[in-house]
C-alpha cells in the first residue's frame, strides 16, 4: 500500500523532493487503484462519482524515498466489550528512517489508533488518532529518526 483515503481526508502532498520509486529496477512494478464504497445507494439511477488519484511523475532521481511502514493486528473483540490490539516490529536494516506522517485505519469499532518508536525502554509518540475521523496522512510532529535497532509498536483501541 503507497497510499489510501478514506472519510472525506484532503489530499496527499509529499514533502518537495521525496517520492516513490517505481518501476525499472523498482520492487513496485505496478500500480492498482481500488475504490471500496461504502454505500451504493448514491449510484442508483445512473449517478456515477469522480474517484480516482492523481499522480506526478519524474524521471529525475529525487533526493529522498518515500515508503509506508504497515502495522497490523488481527483478534476477536467480545461484544459490547472494550479490546486492545497491539503490535510491534524490530527494525533491522540499517537505514535511517524519517517519519513525516502517519495513518490510522479501523473499522466501525475502532476508538483509538496510536503509533510509537521504542529506543532503548523510551517509547515516543509517533501520532495518536481517532480513526473514524478523515483518514489520510497526518503529520508527525515529533522530529525524530528511526534506525536499525529501533522498534515501532501501534495499539489500536477497539
Amino acid at each position: 500500500i503507497l497510499y489510501a483515503w478514506a472519510r472525506d481526508a484532503p489530499d496527499l502532498m509529499l514533502p518537495d523532493g521525496v517520492g516513490f520509486r517505481v518501476g525499472g529496477n523498482s520492487p513496485i512494478q505496478y500500480l492498482v487503484l481500488q475504490v471500496h464504497y461504502a454505500h451504493v445507494d448514491h449510484f442508483k439511477h445512473g449517478k456515477t462519482d469522480n474517484s480516482g488519484v492523481s499522480l506526478r511523475y519524474t524521471q529525475k532521481p529525487l533526493n529522498k524515498l518515500a515508503g509506508v511502514f504497515l502495522l497490523g493486528t488481527g483478534g476477536a473483540i467480545p461484544p459490547r466489550q472494550t479490546e486492545k490490539m497491539e503490535t510491534a516490529c524490530k527494525i533491522k536494516e540499517k537505514k535511517t528512517l524519517y517519519p513525516f506522517a502517519y495513518r490510522t485505519h479501523t473499522h466501525a469499532l475502532g476508538k483509538v489508533v496510536s503509533g510509537y518508536r521504542i529506543r532503548n525502554g523510551q517509547w515516543t509518540e509517533l501520532g495518536k488518532r481517532d480513526p473514524l475521523t478523515p483518514q489520510m496522512f497526518y503529520p508527525v510532529h515529533n522530529n525524530i529518526t528511526i534506525e536499525k535497532g529501533d522498534t515501532l509498536a501501534a495499539r489500536c483501541t477497539m
